[in-house]
């Protein structure tokens, strides 16, 4: 983990001088970088990825610029390469995509027809991606597997006894129709980590896609579950709980058919793939439950648990909602 000089420092690979002190976006991590001219950068510390991954990386984003999807793209050093070795730490420094004094959204559900189809424009840009090695190069998600063999397994060990309870219920409830919904969809290069704190808009406009450093391949509909299943956040109540907000789920239900029809004009859906939407989110939701579990973080791990209810208890209206075209 890099610190603020050890950062500042860095910037000679690039022969930047920055204009007053860094700022921490992430501690230790990511840095904004301030140059005379107004420009701002945003250098990260990357020594957490394998190089092999991280060249991978820098690959496809490179291929999603050629494309013009909005993405930053690493500025070459002074030895001409976008990776830099300073003593123990790595680094990449790209454009910031928000420039200083943007203007931020308004109302959310505007932004809404934007997200659908730079999502589906991202899809059909990665699945465009020319490198016949891939499937050495990226990993795969198998959300059956993973839900029924690993994270619930897991979870049922480790919950306390109500929770445990809950969770077989949704499980046994759900397993079946998960299977079949899940089986067979197409398979191509996805994102992986596509919620709302990765998409840099200004006004009602999508101006940057960020984080690229979960590449992998999936069917593109866990791309749109991410995003959907995080929204759902916003519909917490003091108590924590999610079902029974009728005000919330009447709001989050009445945009999710705007995104999914922007999303079609650019990439049409296939009926399986909405079908497929709500059980990707079951799938999502126990992925975080798990992993918040296994951080010792048990605030977010019952969140998710209140998440996961959401998405299950509603998950008929959920499935009319996605499969609407109205």
């Amino acid at each position: 983990m890099a610190t603020a000089d050890e950062a500042i420092h860095a910037l000679v690979a690039w022969n930047i001088e920055p204009c007053g002190e860094l700022e921490q976006v992430i501690p230790h991590r990511v840095f904004k970088v301030r140059q005379k001219s107004g420009v701002s950068l945003i250098l990260k510390d990357v020594s957490k990825q394998r190089f092999e991954s991280l060249s991978f990386e820098l690959d496809v984003i490179g291929h999603l610029d050629r494309e013009g999807i909005p993405v930053a793209v690493p500025i070459k050093a002074i030895n001409g390469q976008q990776i830099i070795d300073m003593g123990d730490v790595r680094y990449t420094l790209a454009p910031s995509l928000l420039a200083d004094g943007a203007k931020e959204p308004g109302e959310w559900v505007d932004r809404v027809p934007s997200y659908g189809a730079i999502f589906a424009e991202l899809h059909l840009a990665l699945k465009s991606y020319p490198n016949a090695a891939l499937a050495a190069k990226a990993w795969s998600s198998d959300p059956v597997g993973e839900s029924f063999d690993q994270y619930i397994p897991n979870l049922l060990r480790s919950l306390p006894d109500q929770q445990v309870a809950r969770l077989s219920e949704i499980a046994s409830g759900i397993e079946g129709e998960m299977r079949r919904a899940l089986n067979d969809l197409p398979i191509q290069l996805i994102h992986r980590d596509l919620h709302d704190g990765n998409i840099i808009s200004s006004g009602n406009r999508v101006i940057g896609i960020v984080d690229c450093d979960h590449f992998s391949f999936g069917t593109p509909m866990i791309d749109v579950a991410y995003f959907l299943h995080h929204t759902i956040k916003w519909l917490k109540r003091e108590d924590g709980t999610m079902v029974g907000n009728e005000d919330g789920k009447v709001w989050w239900l009445s945009w999710v058919p705007n995104l999914l029809r922007a999303y079609d004009e650019v990439r049409p859906l296939s009926a399986r793939e909405r079908a497929a939407l709500p059980y990707l989110m079951v799938w999502v939701t126990v992925s975080f439950v798990d992993f918040f579990l296994k951080k010792g973080k048990r605030e977010e791990v019952q969140l998710y648990l209140h998440l996961l209810d959401f998405v299950y208890e509603y998950r008929d209206e959920i499935a009319r909602s996605v499969e609407s075209k109205g």
